[in-house]
């Protein structure tokens, strides 16, 4: 599939920091993903565009970019993807046990790294190095927008509201792949939320003080690649956080496992024939995907 193809835009893109993930199919769950990725660098530039006001030229020469880039993605991670997927699926035969939730969940981070990374050095990092100053004040004030609204549904609430919030998401994506859940399902994902620790304002402070840094390698002209240091060192690497937030950060992906794997040994066959049927599926997607962006 070549990037003549991808010419529409049919949906409304997620915010910045996730748009790589409309590639990631497996951790959006996106159905029809092989329709979808016909549209996916148009989606791209015009999210890009949101957040720094592309000029003409720029949106051109990001679509000149993302054209090899996502065949490149089609050619050499697809086949990757689709052996996880199907991996994951056939797990989803048995009763779930930890073992397959932290199998899961390490994979999936796993290739959400590696792929926001490629994002950023095949062209993320160009296209942030050559905003120029009416650009950063634009993105400056978009990322206030986004603070203000985390502050708003995370910080600035009670410590419960906050955590009826981050359940009431997290069922929305869970009933996505299996259905509708059961009373006691909702009721034993509402408790674990509520044990496990807040750390909005952590992230809400790191994520001020890295998109600071981000804003003043720009206002000094960084080159491209010191820019795609500061990035992978923000969202892959986490290498800015500080011993107390990785500490607090970890102590909730750890609450965050224990909470999935309570949760995933209550899956009845039929929602597991639901996710694993939803699996195979995009697995298919992007195995066609694959193919016929190397007959392309």
């Amino acid at each position: 599939m070549h990037g003549a193809a991808r010419a529409y835009r049919p949906w409304s893109p997620p915010p910045l920091r996730m748009t790589v993930l409309v590639l990631l199919v497996v951790l959006t769950g996106c159905s029809a993903f092989s329709l979808a990725w016909s549209y996916v660098d148009s989606v791209l530039v015009d999210r890009v565009d949101d957040w720094v006001a592309l000029k003409p030229a720029q949106r051109s020469d990001l679509q000149s970019q993302l054209e090899p880039w996502l065949d490149r993605i089609a050619v050499e991670r697809m086949p990757g993807y689709t052996e996880f997927l199907r991996a994951a699926a056939l797990r989803t035969r048995s009763e779930l046990t930890g073992a397959d939730v932290q199998w899961a969940y390490r994979g999936a981070k796993k290739r959400y790294e590696a792929l926001m990374g490629d994002a950023i050095d095949g062209w993320l990092a160009s296209v942030l190095a050559d905003t120029d100053q009416d650009q950063r004040r634009y993105l400056r004030q978009r990322m206030q927008t986004e603070n203000a609204a985390y502050r708003e549904r995370y910080v600035d609430v009670s410590h419960r509201a906050s955590q009826r919030a981050l359940a009431e998401r997290m069922i929305d994506f869970i009933e996505s792949w299996t259905g509708p859940l059961d009373v006691h399902q909702t009721q034993l994902l509402y408790r674990g939320v509520r044990e496990l620790p807040d750390t909005s304002a952590e992230w809400y402070r790191y994520r001020t003080r890295m998109q600071a840094g981000l804003l003043a390698l720009l206002r000094r002209d960084a080159e491209a690649a010191e820019v795609a240091a500061w990035m992978r060192g923000w969202w892959v690497d986490r290498a800015a956080l500080r011993p107390h937030e990785r500490a607090a950060f970890d102590r909730f992906r750890a609450g965050l496992i224990d909470l999935l794997t309570e949760f995933a040994g209550t899956l009845t066959p039929l929602q597991r024939l639901a996710i694993g049927r939803r699996l195979r599926g995009i697995a298919n997607e992007l195995e066609s995907i694959h193919f016929q962006t190397v007959r392309g």
